[in-house]
């Protein structure tokens, strides 16, 4: 059954929206309005949707994403629409389990859910992910709770270390260990 997709919304560009960090380490975005700093994973700062637009790259890469929007005529699934935000069909899809449906009634997005669904996941969705947008964000934060001794998952890290070129497989994760210290 295909759904019925809603047309975009023309969101005011003064609406206020709350954008977490999601790389692992600082994130900085100078030149905009306001300088954007976040010192560390998961700290917030909120922007309007003019400021958001200029931030779109690493909103796709997953650098930063949209935690939640402060309005009550806008969704998140509005901005996510509005900016053309494929990545967060993949994230919505897999990360959140929600259905297709399900999208536009999702209002917050978790801290924890992304590292939550690594851990939790099976081999088979953690194999379906990897051939989503959401690829290269699954394989950083995968090696981040490697580090932290929250990922031990042999056959998790299997997949992982198959999506790297064939001459880097073999040491993938060993020279991980090498940078932590591990050895």
């Amino acid at each position: 059954m295909r759904v019925e997709r809603q047309k975009r919304k023309k969101i005011d560009k003064d609406t206020e929206i709350i954008i977490r960090n999601n790389s692992h380490g600082m994130f900085e975005a100078p030149g905009m309005d306001s300088n954007i700093f976040l010192e560390k994973q998961n700290d917030e700062e909120s922007v309007t949707f003019g400021e958001l637009r200029k931030l779109r790259k690493f909103l796709e890469k997953m650098d930063i994403v949209i935690a939640e929007v402060n309005s009550e005529d806008f969704t998140l699934y509005d901005v996510v629409t509005a900016l053309r935000l494929k990545v967060y069909d993949d994230y919505f899809k897999y990360v959140l389990g929600e259905d297709e449906e399900e999208f536009e009634s999702i209002d917050y997005i978790s801290p924890e859910a992304f590292e939550e669904f690594i851990i939790d996941c099976d081999q088979d969705e953690f194999a379906k992910v990897l051939e989503s947008k959401l690829k290269n964000q699954v394989i950083e934060t995968s090696v981040n709770l490697y580090k932290e001794h929250r990922l031990a998952d042999y056959t998790k890290m299997t997949l992982i270390r198959k999506t790297r070129p064939y001459e880097e497989q073999s040491e993938f994760w060993n020279d991980i260990d090498e940078t932590i210290n591990i050895k």
